[in-house]
């Protein structure tokens, strides 16, 4: 059977992306950039209170994921590095079979930053519970299960933290891709809360969330 293409798939999603938006809304998606920069926004002023449309860029350069090969002794799926490695965008939010849910995505250098120390925390748990390696993509909105990639054959499953992978739902990213439709989100306002963390459309505070599940702490 032929393999479906990770980076055909992620660029067809991300037109049918910014589509769905221009079609409902008549305009690009929209976050609040909360200071934080990125080639993404439309406007280069990241402005706190002001919420700004943003466009999906590729990278000048793939991204390199050797530190993580290196500080794990272990190869990294090819397709991870086609869904994190080659854009700069905001979350991506989808319908599927299971429910609503989101995309991560880097919105700039230091999120990738970010990423990749959470990616190896992840596998670290992983092989500490001695479970089969999985990368993460993303979420369900029902709560705690993530969306992660099985590092032995590139399959894609819901996995709740601490547990193995439990639902197959594609056999592979290029195919789990296919089966997603974009969801029109309008942004959302940032919450000041006693000790603030800076929210904005990258990876940042979805991974500080889901490093709080994989990690027991609240």
């Amino acid at each position: 059977m032929t393999s479906v293409s990770c980076d055909i798939q992620l660029n067809d999603f991300l037109t049918r992306y910014i589509h769905s938006y221009q079609e409902q809304l008549g305009e690009l998606p929209r976050c609040y950039p909360q200071g934080m920069v990125s080639e993404c926004l439309r406007d280069p002023l990241a402005e706190d209170d002001i919420s700004m449309q943003w466009q999906w860029v590729s990278r000048s350069s793939v991204a390199d994921f050797t530190n993580i090969e290196l500080a794990l002794g272990i190869k990294f799926w090819p397709d991870m590095v086609s869904f994190y490695g080659k854009i700069y965008a905001g979350t991506l939010y989808f319908h599927s079979e299971q429910g609503v849910g989101e995309l991560l995505q880097t919105w700039n250098d230091d999120d990738l930053d970010i990423l990749q120390k959470n990616l190896i925390g992840h596998i670290m748990m992983k092989q500490k519970l001695k479970q089969p390696l999985t990368w993460f993509i993303g979420l369900l909105a029902d709560g705690d299960r993530m969306i992660t990639v099985n590092n032995q054959d590139g399959s894609v499953w819901t996995e709740v933290p601490g547990h193995e992978q439990e639902q197959r739902l594609a056999a592979s990213l290029g195919e789990y891709l296919q089966l997603l439709t974009p969801r029109v989100c309008l942004p959302e306002v940032p919450v000041v809360e006693a000790m603030p963390e800076r929210s904005h459309p990258g990876i940042i505070q979805r991974l500080k969330i889901m490093w709080r599940h994989l990690t027991g702490q609240k």
